[in-house]
This record gives C-alpha cells, sequence and structure tokens, in this order.
C-alpha cells in the first residue's frame, strides 16, 4: 500500500522533529548556554519594549483626555512627543519620590533596629531567665537550658552585625554599574521610539503577519494581541491605584493609631500589594516583624488593623478599582504566582497574571465554543 504526499511530508515532519528533540536533549547544556547568550543581547529591547508599555499607559490618556482639542495639523504633529515627554516626567518624579522616601525609611528602620534588636534579645534572655528560674526547683533539668539561653550573645552579635551591614550597604549599587547603564539606556531610547513610531510599528507587523500567515491564523493573533494588551492595562493600572490607596490607608492609620514605622510599613505594603491575594500579606509579615520587636501588644493590634483594612479594600476598594480585569479565579493567580516568581522573581509574577489570564480567557472560550457545538446550540 503507496503513501499519498500529504503522509509522506508528514511522516518526514515527525521523523525530523525526532532528530531535533534528541539533539537538542544531547546538547542540553550548550542550547542553554545558547539561550541564555541569546536573551543577554536583547534584554535591552525587551526591557524597552515593557517600559514603552508602562510609558503608553498616561501617554494614551494625556492624548485622549487632556491634548484631545489637538487636532490641528500643526498642534497634532507636536501631541504624541508632547504627551510623551510629560509621561516621563511624571513617571521620573513618582519613581524619584519613591525611591527617596524609601531609601529613607530603610536607613532609619535600620539604624532602629541596630539598637532595638539587641535590647529585645536582651529582655527575652532575661525573661526566660526569670521564668525557669520559678520551676527549676520543680524541674533540675532545666539548669542545662539555663546555661544555653545565657550563651546567646553570638545570635545577638550576629543579628545586629547583619542589620549593620544591611544599613551600610543601603543606597549602594553592586554589580557591573558601566553594562547595566548602557543597558538601561538602550532600553529607554528603544522604549521612546516606540511610542513615537507605535502606530508604524503595528501597521509594519501587521503587514509582515498578513504577508507570510493565512488570514485565520492572522486574524487570531490581533485577536489574541488586542486581548493580552487590554489586560495588561487594566491589570497594571488598577493595582497600581490600588496599591497606592491601601499603602496610604495604612499610612494614615498607623500614624495616627502612633504605631512604630508607619510610613515604612505603608510604603511595603504598597510594593507587595502590586501582587495579587499574597502580596499584602507579606508587607503584614514584614510589619508584624517590625513591630513585634519594639512592642508585641502593637504587632497584636496591627494584626487586627490589617485584617479590618484588608477587608475594607477587598470588599469596597478592589472591586471598583480593579474590578475583574485580570479575569481569573484565585486558585490560577496563585498558579502564575508561583510560576513566574520562580522563573523571574517578582516581575514574572506581575507579567505571568496577564499571560495566565490571557490564556485562561482564550481556552473558557474554546470550551464553551466545543461544549455548543457538541450539544447542537451552533453550527
Amino acid at each position: 500500500m503507496g503513501f499519498d504526499k500529504i503522509k509522506i511530508k508528514q511522516i518526514s515532519f515527525i521523523i525530523i522533529l525526532i532528530f531535533i528533540m534528541i539533539f537538542l536533549t544531547v546538547n542540553i547544556s550548550n542550547v542553554i548556554g545558547l539561550l541564555a547568550f541569546i536573551f543577554d543581547i536583547i534584554a535591552p529591547f525587551l526591557i524597552g519594549s515593557a517600559i514603552a508599555f508602562i510609558i503608553n499607559i498616561p501617554m494614551t490618556f494625556l492624548e485622549n483626555k487632556w491634548l484631545k482639542r489637538w487636532n490641528g495639523k500643526i498642534s497634532k504633529k507636536f501631541k504624541r512627543p508632547v504627551c510623551c515627554i510629560l509621561s516621563v516626567i511624571i513617571i521620573f518624579i513618582v519613581l524619584t519620590l519613591i525611591s527617596v522616601l524609601v531609601v529613607s525609611q530603610i536607613r532609619k528602620t535600620s539604624a532602629e533596629l541596630t539598637e532595638t534588636i539587641p535590647i529585645f534579645i536582651e529582655n527575652c534572655k532575661n525573661k526566660c531567665t526569670e521564668i525557669i528560674d520559678k520551676i527549676q526547683d520543680k524541674f533540675p533539668y532545666i539548669k542545662d537550658l539555663i546555661s544555653s539561653i545565657s550563651n546567646m550573645d553570638f545570635i545577638k552579635n550576629g543579628v545586629v552585625n547583619i542589620i549593620s551591614r544591611t544599613a551600610s550597604m543601603t543606597g549602594n549599587i553592586t554589580g557591573n554599574i558601566i553594562s547595566t547603564i548602557v543597558k538601561i539606556t538602550v532600553a529607554f531610547v528603544f522604549a521612546i521610539y516606540i511610542l513615537l513610531q507605535k502606530e508604524k510599528l503595528c501597521y509594519q507587523f501587521k503587514s509582515l503577519m498578513y504577508a507570510f500567515l493565512s488570514r485565520k491564523i492572522y486574524h487570531n493573533i490581533i485577536k489574541i494581541l488586542r486581548l493580552f494588551s487590554n489586560i495588561t492595562h487594566k491589570f497594571i493600572s488598577g493595582q497600581c491605584i490600588e496599591a497606592l490607596i491601601l499603602g496610604s490607608m495604612f499610612v494614615i492609620t498607623m500614624w495616627i493609631l502612633r504605631f512604630p514605622y508607619a510610613i515604612f510599613i505603608g510604603v511595603v505594603i504598597a510594593f507587595t500589594a502590586l501582587i495579587p491575594i499574597v502580596g499584602a500579606f507579606i508587607g503584614c509579615a514584614v510589619g508584624i516583624f517590625l513591630i513585634f520587636i519594639q512592642s508585641p501588644a502593637k504587632a497584636f493590634w496591627f494584626v487586627i488593623l490589617f485584617l479590618v483594612l484588608q477587608q475594607i479594600e477587598g470588599n469596597f476598594i478592589y472591586p471598583k478599582v480593579v474590578g475583574n480585569s485580570v479575569g481569573l479565579p484565585s486558585i490560577w493567580v496563585l498558579a502564575a504566582i508561583t510560576i513566574g516568581g520562580s522563573l523571574m522573581g517578582i516581575i514574572g509574577m506581575l507579567i505571568f497574571i496577564p499571560i495566565t489570564s490571557t490564556l485562561y480567557t482564550l481556552l473558557q472560550k474554546s470550551v464553551h465554543k466545543r461544549i455548543a457545538l457538541k450539544l447542537g446550540k451552533i453550527k
């Protein structure tokens, strides 16, 4: 029995695919090294694309809201550069203020912890010794425990040494400074070019796909990219606003109730709140640790305050600000955070949530369509 041309092509494709997989498996270390080398080369352009996407959010708002009346030939020509410059200035000012605030608070907190932690450890040691002294008559072997507790100085000295080093290293830039500056400069210039020429680049990209792909594949890719862009835009803008509101709530309430480290803990919670579901709890854990060193009673009341503000934020603020922009059940958000965090750290958590949401939406539509076909509701 002979084979037609289609079957021969299919068999040939499978054989070639098997050989490629065997080659990749045998030379896996070289392949990984090559991919790392390629990623290092294109990293500035990937970072530039991410920067362009972020700057495009306020730039689009300025174009469509504030300067929407600039429709003349001359004004329209300067509309995009003006909005781009204003967006860069706004983002730069915000990042500068946050950096100054965070660095100053880290230095202040580190200096305070350097003095507070030794006292805290000494108080714990004295308290434990006092309790054990009361019961050592009934349990003689507790004396050995007392002698071991009295040797806790090395723990205290180690903690103080770590905090002192952290405080002295605050604000210092490690690594290859020249390489980092070059990459950031290239990424920023590439981002500005994308923003100024985004319609032209979009047209060229669409023309390239339309020329080499079928119409069906072309329209599917465009649909997926638009869905991903909308989800990412809503997610980033919504999470930033929500994190700012939540951090401000903590700073104000902690300042009114005279909790220690109010500004620093509020900033930490604002940053960690960018990660849905688990982010704010990470900031809460940091706050509990810092406050517990000064006052265990205040740490308990901080937990109560966190639960109250978290309920207010989750039931009233988050639905209004973020809404259903991500469109993911909580279990899949946790999966996206876990996978993204293991691959790319905090940035990976933020990137993988819109990616997972896009895949989830596409799969959901496909499942509903196939079920409707099987039930005969659509033809």
